[in-house]
């Protein structure tokens, strides 16, 4: 797929966002299923907003 330095921005700030949501949510109590999935989910994302920023470093000229 070929993204927009524009549209790789949106979709980091939209993981962020998400990112920031979950961490909301574990600062409530939870039940340990609850954390587990929430985790894994928080995780993943990071993993996908780490990618795009290396995508996006390698598509944004630096001058």
């Amino acid at each position: 797929m070929n993204l927009s330095p524009k549209a790789i921005r949106f979709i980091v700030d939209a993981l962020d966002f998400q990112i920031n949501a979950y961490q909301e949510r574990l600062s409530k109590v939870l039940d340990e299923d609850e954390v587990a999935d929430i985790t894994n989910d928080c995780l993943f994302l990071e993993a996908i907003r780490g990618d795009l920023a290396q995508m996006l470093e390698s598509k944004v000229p630096v001058s």
